[in-house]
Formats: C-alpha cells, structure tokens, sequence
C-alpha cells in the first residue's frame, strides 16, 4: 500500500485526510501539466456538477475545466494516470475499516470524472452539493507558497485546513465550501490548485 498519513473523523460529516499523498516525482509531473492546462481554464460561475445552495449570487469564484474537454483520450493525461492510484485497493480496504461510506466501492463497479479549479486572489466556493456519490479533492501549489486561505468548510462544523499534497475524501451531498484566497505575492500560477474527482456508482449492476 501506499506510505501515506491517512486520519479519520470520529464524530460528524464522515471524511477521510491523507496526507503527502504523491511521492515528490510524482507531485511535480501533475504540476506540470496543471500549469499547461491552466491557460485554458473557464471563468468563474460556471458550477458544472454542483448543486448550488445559494440565492441571487455567484457560487463559483474560481477557474474550472473538466479534464476531458482538455484530453480527447484521457488516459493520456498525468492527472488521470495518477489519479488511479486514489482507488489502490489496498488502500481502499485500510480506510473502509475505518470509514463506512468507502466500503461502497469494493461492492459496486464506478466511474468517476475529473474536474481541474484553480483560486488566486479573492476566489472561494460557496457552499454547495456534488451530483455525485464521494469526492475526492487533492491540493496542490507551485513552490514558494504565495496564498493564504483555500480552506475546506464541511456543514459549517468541520475545517479541512488547506495543505498541499492533501487528499480529502467525503460523500457528495456533504454541504461544503472553499474559503476565500488572498495572494500575499501577486505571482501568476502561484495560486491554489485542485483536482476534483467525483465518483458515480453503478447501482444497476448484476449481482
């Protein structure tokens, strides 16, 4: 399995951290190719698979692109290729005896999608649902570090410090937002990165 720090939640909405998530190779091949495709992100306010929970206002303060309106075959993308390693299911076994929800994945066969955002100087997410069953959500930021904020707020009663090379996983209809970014260095590309990847059961499979 991989040699990752991986933390549970006790009480409250059930999410799972696990942290240095890449090794240092391979964290610098998927920024790479996040800095290529980050010209081509859209502007704010599109919500693509979310649910928004506000009224009268822009929800999404961020650039957005689904990965496979960038990649005609997505498995010639990094971030796809290294994102496969977030279902090893070693370690998908480990968090299942810890975090019920996981255990859905060893049952039933999955698809999943891949959207990249990216926050620099005032952007957030108000809260909001995902159409789809968990998400997986994964930081990154090109070195030195010139953002503060970037925050995860799950139901207004849990706070996922924003960390680099963090992984956070939890059920899509969770209620949750993405605090503001402040830029203590205006410097382009040297704002918050995130990989989301939402993944959608197959419940009509035979059993």
């Amino acid at each position: 399995m991989k040699d990752v720090s991986v933390k549970y939640t006790k009480t409250g909405v059930p999410f799972v951290i696990v942290d240095d998530f890449f090794n240092g190779f391979e964290s610098e091949q998927l920024l790479a190719e996040l800095e290529f495709v980050r010209p081509h992100l859209s502007g704010s306010g599109e919500t693509g698979g979310a649910v928004s929970l506000v009224d009268g206002s822009n929800l999404k303060l961020n650039n957005s692109m689904w990965l496979n309106d960038f990649f005609s075959d997505p498995k010639k993308s990094t971030v796809y290729n290294l994102t496969r390693q977030f279902y090893d299911p070693d370690l998908l076994f480990e968090i299942g005896q810890e975090t019920w929800i996981m255990r859905y994945l060893e049952n039933y066969p999955a698809a999943d999608a891949l959207q990249i955002l990216y926050y620099e100087q005032n952007s957030s997410y108000d809260t909001h649902l995902d159409r789809a069953f968990l998400t997986y959500l994964y930081w990154t930021h090109k070195e030195p570090k010139k953002f503060e904020g970037g925050d995860l707020v799950l139901e207004e009663d849990s706070r996922v410090e924003y960390r680099k090379n963090r992984l956070v996983i939890f059920p899509s209809p969770t209620k949750h937002r993405v605090t503001s970014v402040k830029m203590t260095e205006r410097s382009e590309g040297h704002g918050r990165y995130c990989i989301s990847n939402f993944v959608h059961l197959n419940t009509l499979a035979d059993f």
